[in-house]
């Protein structure tokens, strides 16, 4: 199992809903006592790390837009004939490379009643952060 990390408070917030663990939080510390309270006191005692906007622009590379970063363990992953028992509209993503394309095939597929998603491994990684961005 590996770590993703999940951007925003809603993303992070379906995230545990899940079931993924948290590791660590970072955030602007304006945000520790507003919109990410409820997702601070979620996660227990993990570390949550703050900064001004601008050095965590240098941290992570571009501009927190959504203001809440959590480092979170993946899920472990069924198999598939875990995922697709009871499935009556399964969907199978092959060679998608762009974690976009990805995040609008999900949306498209929930969209569309599709019960199951399977992703082969030359798939981009779903959990990648412009992927997650865009499922919700």
């Amino acid at each position: 199992m590996g770590i993703f990390i999940a951007e925003s408070t809603k993303v992070i917030g379906l995230a545990l809903d899940a079931g993924c663990e948290p590791i660590s939080l970072l955030m602007e510390r304006k945000y520790i006592a507003g919109q990410a309270h409820g997702i601070i006191t979620r996660c227990g005692d993990v570390p949550v790390y703050t900064a001004d906007s601008n050095l965590l622009a240098g941290l992570t590379g571009f501009q927190l837009t959504r203001g809440v970063l959590c480092a979170m363990r993946r899920p472990h992953l069924p198999s598939v004939e875990e995922a697709c028992a009871g499935a009556s509209r399964v969907a199978v993503l092959e060679g998608i490379a762009d974690s976009t394309n990805v995040g609008a095939i999900f949306r498209s597929a929930a969209a569309l009643g599709i019960d199951t998603v399977l992703l082969t491994p030359s798939c981009c990684d779903p959990l990648c952060r412009r992927a997650l961005m865009l499922l919700y």
